[in-house]
């Protein structure tokens, strides 16, 4: 996707954006908001809190997990029994991050909001 593309999302009427799944939503976007360094610091040290994901978007894991690099990918997923964030490690400046995989129909609202507030698109 590029970020013409992802402007385009974020400028959508949350009407249509309701239409889109949401972990579709989250897997085509912030992969590349990170890349693209489309937030800021602050919100990348928030969106690995437990207390501000569940705040912002009721979700019961931090959106974003910082890769430990002395362990394996499928340890850095697990939290206890079972894997909560893709597999796929997402780069922001020099740190990759995990992105939780736990996102349900009851988030979406609450991530559509997230993009239009904090994304930076100019």
């Amino acid at each position: 996707m590029s970020k013409e593309k992802l402007i385009n999302i974020i400028a959508a009427p949350i009407s249509e954006l309701k239409k889109l799944k949401i972990g579709i939503m989250v897997r085509a976007t912030l992969p590349l908001i990170l890349k693209l360094e489309l937030i800021t610091d602050l919100e990348i040290e928030r969106l690995q809190k437990s207390d501000y994901s569940k705040m912002t978007f009721d979700l019961n894991y931090p959106v974003l997990k910082k890769v430990d690099e002395k362990i394996s990918i499928v340890e850095n997923r697990t939290i206890g029994k079972y894997t909560r964030y893709y597999a796929k490690p997402q780069k922001n400046k020099n740190s990759h991050y995990l992105i939780t995989s736990e996102w349900y129909d009851l988030n979406q609202e609450d991530y559509i909001r997230w993009l239009k507030r904090k994304v930076k698109t100019d």
